[in-house]
């Protein structure tokens, strides 16, 4: 028997861009978070700093699209068939070139002008800048921090904590029914044929995200639990239904996965006290088992017809 090991290298060159992209942000982010970097600006004036970071971002975002629009023949060998993740690993310097740059747009009002600072003018600047070069360069990471910034938009927001004897994660959204809108347009909208295959999937990606989450937070939080609670999986099925017809993995995946979850917390809320929790866990599948069975029968009754 004969066994053959292929080795792809443009899966190492996609894994370690990725990678590197990741190693990147978390370098910046640390490196905003620290005292020396304020002290930093401060030794150099700001607008310095602005000029730079515009500079760079407009720079390798423009190299980015540059290289997207090449024909084949103007490109090296080794862009010719690594150009997608070049393309990608230079809007991930820039998107981090334009965080920079808003971080220091929000110092110089906020510090030197002695201004407020209406950060949803910012966040908005973000997503659209974001998103433009994400359209136009067909780039994942570009068109995920626009789909993170319309989020932060809509007031979604996490937080960590860390303690001597204990770390917590938070997450919030303030407007959880809003979110809930928002997370149906995303998921929709890509059915409209605009955007490519990439971006249609990281849309409806956030989309099932966002509107997911913020039923959970309702059917938690809200005054008509009971309502919710139906609504979330009403949703959860449906979602997972349309996943299903149109064989579409995604919606099938977190249709299936947020009902397990509904499921969880239903238990947790009002089984956690009886003796008998394994009850629950029979009639659910149970329930199950029925619905697979006779789902069965019901799609071959329909094929035939």
């Amino acid at each position: 028997m004969k066994i053959t090991l292929e080795f792809s290298w443009t899966r190492v060159l996609k894994y370690f861009t990725w990678l590197s992209i990741i190693c990147f942000l978390i370098a910046a982010v640390l490196f905003f978070s620290c005292g020396r970097f304020l002290k930093l600006i401060r030794k150099i004036p700001v607008e310095i700093w602005i000029g730079l970071s515009f500079s760079l971002s407009t720079f390798l975002y423009g190299a980015s699209y540059c290289l997207c629009n090449l024909g084949p023949e103007h490109r090296w060998i080794y862009f010719a068939h690594n150009v997608k993740y070049i393309v990608e690993f230079l809007n991930g310097l820039g998107s981090i070139s334009f965080l920079l740059l808003l971080f220091c747009i929000t110092y110089h009002w906020s510090v030197k002008l002695e201004k407020k600072v209406d950060l949803n003018v910012l966040t908005c600047a973000a997503f659209f800048c974001y998103g433009f070069v994400g359209y136009m360069t067909n780039s994942s990471i570009a068109w995920v921090a626009s789909q993170v910034s319309l989020g932060v938009l809509f007031n979604v927001v996490t937080g960590y904590s860390h303690r001597e004897d204990h770390a917590t994660y938070s997450l919030g959204i303030f407007k959880p029914k809003l979110v809930c809108m928002l997370g149906i347009i995303l998921i929709f909208f890509p059915f409209s044929g605009v955007l490519t295959t990439t971006l249609s999937t990281i849309t409806q990606t956030f989309g099932c995200l966002y509107f997911f989450i913020s039923l959970w937070i309702l059917s938690l939080f809200e005054k008509e639990r009971l309502l919710w609670n139906f609504a979330f999986i009403g949703g959860s099925i449906l979602v997972m239904s349309i996943g299903l017809k149109i064989d579409d993995h995604l919606f099938s995946r977190f249709g299936l996965v947020f009902l397990l979850i509904e499921f969880y917390t239903l238990y947790f809320e009002n089984f956690w006290g009886v003796e008998y929790k394994s009850l629950f866990f029979l009639i659910l599948g149970l329930t199950f088992a029925g619905i697979a069975f006779f789902g069965k029968h019901v799609s071959k009754y329909f094929v035939k017809k």
